[in-house]
């Protein structure tokens, strides 16, 4: 077994094409000697040859091992931010302490070295409120509340997607064996003579599939087509995935296979894709429906991450196609390699975490292993999502030009200086076609000639000199986006969040203190708060109170433990006298730091709702959950 040193030898050795052993040397602090020594091991541990020595030009990683045995061989980070993100991330997702003299023969770094990188961490965890190093003889860990590390680690996969998560640039070097620039130029061909329009963001993953296809091909891995006759061969995105793959097969030695036709098909159609697929599949004896499983894993992604990605079509679309994949592999006892396992495991270890969450959701339904290139598929769909989920306050916009296509592209660049920080032009077409509108699923289309059409998509007719009057269009249509926007987020807020164990339909007490506490030990019982909650919120409430004249009060605190969000709803049978008001409805809110944006959102609401009393009265004669949860989202839909 290769020692760290020597692993990472192979690890220098693989980003350089040749290197003298005095530099390979100096960068790990010991002899020539030694290094002689360690490529002897390296050497003899492999079946043949692995680093081939010259005595002009050094030492060259000539090949790796094939037999498996290299399998778990990981980058050992070499620069010190890269340690210091190894340590933070093992202790936030591997383990929950780490042996400080172990680390320096893990990362091949002095002991020296290992504290000044725990030195800069302990000042970089500053900025995360609570969250600290502690450290207690040789042992290491991290401490404070969950809602500021799942901060921590928001900011680490944001600082990983600064890589560009989707470089085509990237991508091509990948594949060795075959152009994939052309592959594209061949795909955006034939796109544009079906008159065929996706969105932009769509075409990196489609590549990504492709590509994989492609090198799976040449390898000799052919699915089996086991699909029945099903109207898929009938679609438009048939005919272009099969001329696809006959112009590819003229140019890439590979055969034309039935599946992977289908499988470009269903990856064009999007989410109409479900009316050619099957919800549910047999696994042995068991029927399991995709999009359950689909929903368990972002559900353990959302658990462990708190990152949503649930309300992500494209991606839960991408994923249930990759699952019927797997299972087919699965049955079909098919393996498949990614080329991009190694790139995102070593660029990306963030959201290949994110991706074995997943796999290890899936393995529990499914009861089989799935491999480390199965899980890598998972994390780039996983990462694009995160990708578009960051970028996901813009709406996505088509223009529909048919006009002087000079004046039309100035039109377009005012468009963009105006509202860029809040619009992304997805498109721009000569006529309405609405079979590529609604695949690109706009938020907003822009037209120079009145258009008549039964999509759902606001639609505005502007000039092409782009006047006041146009801008106010723009701005109000905009707003009314927002508003719906909210609309859906506070919705999924309330249902998400008022559960029937903390729902009070009948409340009796003396005095608001006594509420206070009936609602604070339910929380806190079921694993919602920490124990520190009640007090906090009761110094909040001395502080000033939370009672508004409309007759309802709004506990809350911002210091207490809150380890899962939560409203708690309380209905008092007789109005209480609370501060200066007489309350008869109690609103505890249990909100984390990472939750801002739901209170954001609660507190929009609120606004409104405060306002009219018979909305109030409305409310609470609800006096069943089920009934006031709809009585409120009703309300928010007016």
């Amino acid at each position: 077994m290769l020692t760290q040193r020597q692993k990472k030898i192979c690890e220098i050795l693989r980003r350089h094409t040749w290197l003298k052993g005095k530099e390979l040397a100096a960068m790990l602090g010991v002899t020539d000697r030694t290094i002689r020594s360690d490529i002897e091991t390296i050497n003899m541990e492999g079946s043949g040859q692995t680093i081939e020595g010259n005595p002009q030009k050094g030492y060259h990683l000539i090949r790796e091992k094939t037999d498996g045995s290299n399998a778990g061989m990981t980058r050992i980070p070499q620069t010190p931010l890269e340690r210091q993100e190894y340590i933070v991330r093992t202790l936030l997702f591997d383990k929950r302490e780490l042996n400080m003299y172990e680390l320096p023969e893990q990362l091949c770094a002095s002991m020296y070295t290992i504290e000044a990188d725990v030195k800069t961490i302990r000042t970089h965890l500053t900025q995360y409120g609570n969250v600290r190093l502690a450290k207690q003889k040789n042992w290491i860990w991290l401490e404070g509340q969950e809602g500021s590390k799942r901060k921590l680690c928001k900011d680490m996969l944001n600082k990983e997607l600064e890589d560009n998560f989707s470089n085509l640039n990237e991508m091509i070097g990948l594949y060795p064996k075959f152009d994939l620039l052309r592959v594209k130029e061949t795909l955006e061909t034939i796109l544009e003579e079906h008159d065929y329009k996706i969105r932009p963001s769509s075409m990196p993953m489609l590549l990504m599939h492709i590509g994989i296809a492609i090198e799976r091909m040449l390898n000799f891995h052919y699915l089996e087509n086991k699909d029945v006759e099903n109207g898929l061969s009938d679609t438009i995105e048939y005919q272009i995935a099969s001329t696809f793959f006959a112009r590819i097969s003229r140019q890439i030695p590979i055969e034309i296979n039935e599946a992977e036709i289908r499988l470009l098909t269903l990856l064009l159609l999007g989410k109409r894709s479900k009316a050619y697929t099957q919800e549910e599949v047999e696994t042995g004896s068991t029927m399991i429906r995709i999009p359950d499983l689909v929903q368990t894993m972002l559900d353990d992604v959302y658990q462990r991450f708190d990152i949503d990605l649930r309300a992500d079509r494209e991606l839960r679309n991408g994923m249930e196609l990759h699952i019927r994949s797997l299972l087919m592999r699965h049955e079909q006892n098919v393996s498949v390699d990614n080329v991009y396992l190694n790139d995102i495991k070593i660029k990306f270890p963030l959201i290949f975490e994110m991706g074995v969450q997943a796999a290890r959701a899936l393995e529990q339904q499914l009861d089989f292993t799935i491999s480390e290139s199965e899980i890598s598929f998972l994390a780039l769909h996983l990462g694009n999502a995160f990708n578009r989920l960051q970028s996901s306050g813009k709406y996505q916009v088509v223009m529909i030009f048919p006009d002087d296509q000079s004046l039309a592209r100035r039109c377009k660049e005012k468009i963009e200086s105006r509202f860029g920080d809040r619009i992304e032009i997805t498109a721009q077409m000569n006529v309405f076609e609405k079979e590529s509108i609604e695949r690109l699923e706009p938020d907003l289309i822009l037209s120079s000639v009145y258009l008549k059409h039964d999509l759902p998509v606001p639609t505005l007719t502007i000039s092409l000199f782009m006047n006041y009057e146009d801008e106010s269009e723009i701005f109000q249509a905009l707003n009314q986006l927002d508003k719906k926007r909210t609309s859906g987020q506070f919705q999924r807020m309330i249902r998400e969040l008022i559960m029937p164990d903390f729902f009070y339909p009948h409340l009796q007490a003396e005095n608001e203190q006594e509420v206070i506490e009936t609602m604070c030990n339910t929380l806190t019982e079921k694993g919602y708060v920490g124990k520190d909650y009640y007090m906090q919120v009761l110094e909040r409430e001395r502080t000033a109170s939370t009672s508004f004249y409309t007759g309802f009060a709004l506990p809350h605190t911002f210091e207490g433990t809150v380890l899962k969000p939560a409203i708690s709803i309380a209905i008092l049978d007789k109005p209480l006298r609370w501060g200066q008001f007489d309350v008869q409805l109690v609103i505890l809110l249990a909100i984390r730091d990472v939750d801002q944006n739901l209170l954001r959102v609660f507190f929009d609401w609120l606004a409104h709702f405060v306002s009219d009393e018979k909305q109030f009265q409305d409310l609470i004669n609800q006096r069943d959950i089920h009934l006031f949860i709809e009585t409120i989202t009703k309300e928010e839909e007016r």
